[in-house]
């Protein structure tokens, strides 16, 4: 059974912890360095304490049978760019290797679209890696379409790598 609680700052360690491993587990072949430079700038105490501290933030965890299974970050009221209507950003959806494929993303952007529709949100909105072709259909049987594409310019990804996806709901 999937049970989702919000984080804050006291959860520091434990988001750390969760986010790294769930990391390791799915996007080292992006990265020239195993991933070092990403994971130290995105997962470090400093960062997301920072993150965690910004109200506009929101992050909970996902765990499965009282085990942390991963971590949803999502950002309301963040508009994408030429979209009318209030959007709120899925930023990251990460889960552990052994969690994947048992529905718990499912459930957790089901979650993010109850919250965004509490909101008064009109869509939902997310990237996601061009090349991550089960994720970019997962969305996709969720109700995304692909409206734009995009490109990282992190010089530690190894460039055939770099493209992104952006994905929009309409609730």
């Amino acid at each position: 059974m999937l049970t989702i609680k919000k984080l804050d700052s006291s959860h520091v360690q434990r988001l750390r912890q969760l986010a790294l491993e769930a990391y390791k587990d799915h996007y080292l072949h992006l990265w020239d360095d195993g991933g070092s430079w990403y994971m130290e700038k995105s997962f470090s105490i400093e960062q997301l304490s920072d993150e965690l501290a910004d109200t506009k933030n929101h992050f909970y965890i996902a765990q499965q049978d009282d085990q942390d299974a991963g971590f949803l970050k999502v950002i309301p009221m963040s508009n994408l760019d030429g979209q009318l209507g209030d959007g709120y950003e899925v930023e990251r959806i990460y889960f552990k290797k052994i969690f994947t494929g048992k529905g718990l993303g499912g459930g957790l952007l089901e979650f993010a679209a109850a919250d965004a529709i509490q909101q008064s949100c009109q869509y939902l909105w997310l990237k996601a890696m061009d090349t991550s072709y089960k994720a970019i259909h997962f969305y996709q049987k969720a109700g995304f379409e692909v409206i734009d594409t995009t490109t990282l310019d992190y010089e530690p990804m190894l460039p055939v790598l770099r493209g992104m996806v952006v994905m929009r709901k309409v609730l």
